[in-house]
């Protein structure tokens, strides 16, 4: 950590974080322990979806009788009229959880007929109520770049198999269409280039040349980005709501991390991308594949959202990975 340029108020608060998102990290290994057991890993099966279920339903129900969030919110925080939010309180983080949380239920609950429908039914349709952008990106874009996985293993399939992928593609192509008559007008936006975007945009390139590039190699210190952006007079207080990190936590981590941190950090993921993708070629592992589209969903979402070391996402995406990984290494 750049400890040098920093009080030690500004240090304490950047180690906290720090700590916890080393805590969080720390969850793997140790669902992995848990999860080797059956029963546990069931648990946490139907857990996950449980509280998914709950999620979308409590969304459903605030968007019909709380559709305009601005009584609810203060302090600067967007008021998201006429979106979908659930407890989450913010549609494009909402957004890319239900983007994991759709494909999931699929694997998850393949043995019944018709719930893992209805629950993706029901995740895509709180998708499209969200009117996120960056979800619905991350979503088609992941779905684009892992398509050819899906084509290369159609061949090894049953008659069952290739009739459930044909389904999904079908309803997929379906969301596609739903998609974009919700997003109405927004829809222009995933194309073109609108003023919100050229925002975005000039936003991302003062914070390259100002913040990224003088500290490439080492960072700033994690969670120190704040402190160094006000410095550099890219904020000018601790009041907004955005200062602790740019829209793209890949930009983030790079600012207070540098690329040794990044590498760091994706190297791990890496290797257990790897091992997904021979599980899913080798034996057609459905949580091996919904886990690297989990991974690359977010990782697409991160881009324009700083989203990707956001708790309860990073959580998600940590309890799926770990459900792929001891998926067939049960051992109670």
């Amino acid at each position: 950590m750049n400890m040098d340029a920093l009080d030690m108020s500004s240090v304490i608060i950047a180690f906290s974080y720090w700590a916890r998102l080393t805590a969080h990290l720390l969850l793997l290994p140790a669902l992995i322990s848990l999860y080797a057991h059956k029963n546990i890993h069931h648990f946490a099966k139907i857990s996950f979806i449980t509280i998914a279920i709950a999620l979308i339903t409590l969304g459903f129900f605030q968007i019909l009788i709380i559709p305009n969030m601005a009584s609810m919110v203060s302090g600067g925080w967007d008021p998201h009229e006429g979106r979908l939010v659930s407890t989450w309180l913010d549609p494009n983080l909402f957004g890319a959880f239900l983007v994991i949380v759709a494909p999931l239920a699929v694997a998850i609950s393949r043995k019944k007929r018709f719930l893992p429908y209805i629950i993706t039914g029901s995740a895509i349709i709180a998708l499209l109520l969200t009117t996120s952008r960056s979800s619905i990106v991350a979503l088609i874009t992941s779905i684009i770049a892992l398509s050819p996985l899906v084509i290369i293993r159609l061949g090894k399939l049953n008659t069952a198999h290739i009739i459930r992928s044909i389904s999904s593609i079908s309803m997929l192509l379906l969301v596609l269409a739903l998609a974009w008559i919700q997003l109405g007008s927004r829809a222009s936006g995933l194309f073109t280039y609108d003023d919100t975007v050229a925002l975005r945009a000039e936003s991302l390139k003062e914070i390259w040349i100002t913040l990224a590039v003088p500290n490439s190699f080492l960072g700033t210190g994690y969670n120190a980005y704040q402190f160094i952006a006000e410095k550099e007079g890219v904020i000018e207080n601790f009041t907004i709501h955005s200062r602790a990190g740019a829209d793209n936590s890949w930009l983030t981590l790079w600012v207070t991390t540098g690329i040794i941190g990044i590498l760091l950090f994706l190297t791990p993921w890496a290797y257990i991308l790897n091992k997904f993708l021979r599980q899913w070629l080798k034996d057609s592992n459905a949580l091996s594949l919904i886990a690297i589209f989990s991974f690359l969903a977010l990782f697409i979402h991160s881009q324009f959202v700083h989203s990707f070391l956001y708790s309860h996402l990073l959580i998600s995406l940590i309890m799926v990975t770990a459900l792929a990984y001891t998926h067939n290494k049960k051992v109670i």
